[in-house]
C-alpha cells in the first residue's frame, strides 16, 4: 500500500522524515507509535497513527548494492558483516509499490540508516557519522550536514568498497560542516541542524558543545602534528607532510589520484590510511606529492606512529632497496615504475632459463649491487646454466675449490659481491681443467687453467655467444693439441727431442703460458721428425707420429 499523501505538511516522529511529493507530503521511515497530524482544512491537531509505523525492527526484504555499514557497528551490534544500508520507498505515487532502494541523497541516506538497522545500532551509526544520535534531519541547515556525510560515504565506497574508515563524524566531514554553521540566538529560535533538543537553550548549548569539541579536536590534531613533525624533522632531515584546507572535490580528487598510484604499486592495503589522511578532521592533506612521500616513509602521515610504520613496511616490501639505491652516490634516480620494470626483467630471465626466482629483497640487493638485467642474464646463462649442466667432476672441483654446489648455486651467482668475471673464470677453469685431463693434457696448474678460462670468456664475448661457446672453442683447441701427447715423452733407449704440454697447447692457442705460437709449432714439428724416423740411412719416406708425410732426404 502506498504511503498517504498529505495536503498539509504533517509532523514526523523521530526516525521518520517528511518529503515533498507531487500533490503534497509523504512520511517515510520507521516510526515507533503515534504522532500529531494537522488535518487538511482544520486548525486542530489530532493524534493519528502514521504510515509505516512499526515499533518492531524489521530488516528490509532485499539489500541494496552500494553502501555497507562499518565493521565496528556490525561487530558491536552483532549485525552480519556487509549489511547494506537501504530504505523503503514507493516506486511512484500511483503504483504504490514499496521498493528497497540504495540512498542517492543525504536525506535518503539518513532515512536508510533508520530503516536498515536496529534502533540501537542506527543511533550509534548516526552519532558516529553525524555527531549526535539526536541529530535532526529536518532542522535548519541540516541539508548541509546530510549532503556532506552522503558525499563522504559515497566517495569512500567507490574507492574502497566499504565504509570502514568512517569511524567518526570528523572523517565524514560532519564536524567541519557543523562548526561552520553559526549559532542561532534568541529564545524563540528555530531548531538547528545539529540537534533535536526540546528547548532553544538546549539547542544552543548542544551547538556550542560541538563547536568546543571541534576546537579541541583541532588543537589536539595540531599539537600532534607539530610534535610528529618536529620528531620527524630530526630523524628525516626535516621533511614533513604538506597540510592544506581542502574542499570535498579536492579531497575526492586527491584520493582518486593516490588510489591509482596504490593500485599500480600494489599497495592497495594502504588505502584506509591514505583515506584517513585526506578525510580526517581538521586540516586535510590533499597534496598528492606529500601523501606519496608519507607512503614512501619519507615523512609522517599525521595518523600516528603505527600508521607510519605500516606505510613504511608495506612500501619497503614492494620496493626493497629502492630508497637505498636512490640515495647512493652517483645513482640516477629511479622511480617506482622503473623499479617495477627492473623487477619484471629479472623475473623474466629466471623464468626463461628455469633459474630460481629471486624474492623482492634479493632483487633490491641486485639493484644496489648495480647488476643490470643484461648482466643478470649473463649470470644465469654463464654460471647457473653452465654449472647445472656440468659433468660431476666439474661440480666436484667447484665444490672443493670454491664451495659451490647445487644447493647454494643461487646465492653464488646472484650475489652482487661475486664479480661476474671472477665467477666466469672459476667455472670455465673447472670445465677446461676437467676436459684437459680427459684428453690426456694432465697437470694444468692454476695459472694455466685461469689463462685458458680467460681465453674462453674472451672468445664467448667476441662471438657474442656466451661463456659456453668460448669454453667449447678452447676445448676444440685442446683436442687438437692432445693428438701429439705422445711427443711429450720418448721411447726407452731413444734420444729423441720431446715437447711439453705448454708447447702442445701453445701451438694451437697463441700466447699460452708465455709461448710463441710459431716457435711452439716448430718445436712440435721437430719432435715429430725425431720421434718418427724409422731409418737411419738415406732414402725412403720421412715419417712422423702422424704417418708418412712425403719423400725424405738422405740423413747425414
Amino acid at each position: 500500500m502506498a504511503n498517504k499523501v498529505y495536503k498539509t505538511k504533517p509532523t514526523a516522529q523521530p526516525g521518520q522524515v517528511v518529503i515533498k511529493v507531487t500533490g503534497g507530503w509523504q512520511i517515510e521511515g520507521v516510526a515507533t507509535g503515534k504522532a500529531p497530524v494537522t488535518k487538511p482544512g482544520s486548525k486542530k491537531t489530532t493524534t493519528t497513527t502514521l504510515p509505516n509505523a512499526n515499533p518492531t525492527f524489521k530488516p528490509p526484504s532485499s539489500l541494496g548494492v552500494s553502501f555497507e555499514i562499518p565493521n565496528n557497528i556490525a561487530t558491536k551490534y552483532k549485525i552480519p558483516a556487509g549489511t547494506k544500508i537501504t530504505y523503503s520507498a514507493p516506486s511512484s505515487s500511483t503504483t504504490g509499490a514499496i521498493l528497497d532502494k540504495t540512498p542517492t541523497s543525504g536525506k535518503a541516506l539518513y532515512n536508510a540508516i533508520i530503516q536498515s538497522l536496529p534502533k540501537a545500532a542506527a543511533n550509534a551509526l548516526i552519532k558516529q557519522w553525524y555527531g549526535s544520535s539526536t541529530f535532526n534531519p529536518e532542522g535548519k541547515d541540516a541539508t548541509k550536514v546530510l549532503d556532506r556525510v552522503f558525499q563522504s560515504v559515497n566517495d569512500v565506497t567507490k574507492n574502497t568498497g566499504n565504509t570502514n574508515t568512517l569511524i567518526n563524524y570528523g572523517t565524514t566531514g560532519a564536524l567541519q560542516t557543523i562548526a561552520s554553521i553559526p549559532v542561532t540566538k534568541g529564545a524563540k529560535a528555530k531548531a538547528t541542524a545539529v540537534n533535536n533538543a526540546a528547548t532553544v537553550q538546549g539547542q544552543a548549548n548542544f551547538h556550542n558543545q560541538l563547536v568546543q569539541q571541534n576546537n579541541e579536536f583541532h588543537a589536539q590534531q595540531n599539537a600532534s602534528s607539530r610534535q610528529a613533525a618536529e620528531s620527524n624533522a630530526i630523524a628525516q632531515e626535516g621533511i614533513t607532510v604538506g597540510i592544506s584546507q581542502a574542499t570535498a572535490n579536492q579531497e575526492a580528487s586527491a584520493f582518486g589520484v593516490v588510489s591509482n598510484y596504490l593500485q599500480t604499486w600494489g599497495l592497495q592495503s594502504d588505502s584506509s590510511i591514505v583515506h584517513a589522511m585526506i578525510m580526517k578532521a581538521g586540516d586535510h592533506v590533499t597534496d598528492t606529492d606529500a601523501i606519496l612521500n608519507a607512503i614512501r616513509g619519507n615523512s609522517v602521515s599525521g595518523m600516528g606512529p603505527a600508521a607510519d610504520a605500516a606505510l613504511k613496511r608495506n612500501y619497503d616490501a614492494n620496493f626493497a632497496g629502492l630508497e637505498a639505491y636512490n640515495r647512493s652516490p652517483g645513482a640516477v634516480h629511479m622511480t617506482e615504475t622503473q623499479y617495477q620494470t627492473y623487477t619484471q626483467s629479472i623475473m623474466n630471465v629466471s623464468t626463461q632459463y628455469g633459474a630460481p626466482m629471486p624474492n623482492q629483497k634479493q632483487i633490491g640487493e641486485l639493484l644496489n649491487g648495480h647488476v643490470s638485467p643484461v648482466e643478470y642474464q649473463q649470470r644465469v646463462t654463464d654460471i647457473y646454466a653452465q654449472v647445472s649442466n656440468a659433468d660431476p667432476a666439474v661440480k666436484a672441483q667447484l665444490a672443493q675449490e670454491y664451495g659451490v654446489n647445487q644447493k647454494n648455486l643461487f646465492a653464488y651467482f646472484a650475489n652482487p659481491k661475486n664479480a661476474l668475471e671472477t665467477m666466469q673464470r672459476q667455472v670455465a677453469g673447472a670445465e677446461i681443467h676437467d676436459y684437459g685431463n680427459r684428453v690426456g693434457l694432465n697437470g694444468l696448474n692454476t695459472g694455466q687453467q685461469n689463462q685458458l678460462a680467460d681465453m674462453a670468456k674472451l672468445a664467448g664475448t667476441a662471438g657474442n655467444q656466451g661463456l659456453g661457446y668460448g669454453i667449447g672453442q678452447i676445448e676444440n683447441s685442446l683436442l687438437s693439441a692432445s693428438k701429439d701427447t705422445a711427443l711429450t715423452h720418448s721411447a726407452p733407449g731413444a734420444n729423441a727431442n720431446t715437447v711439453n704440454n705448454s708447447q702442445l697447447i701453445g701451438s694451437q692457442l697463441a700466447g699460452f703460458d708465455g709461448t710463441h705460437q710459431v716457435a711452439a709449432e716448430t718445436e712440435v714439428m721437430r719432435a715429430e721428425g725425431a720421434k718418427a724416423a724409422p731409418f737411419e740411412k738415406g732414402g725412403g719416406y720421412s715419417e712422423t707420429a702422424r704417418g708418412v708425410t712425403g719423400l725424405g732426404s738422405a740423413r747425414t
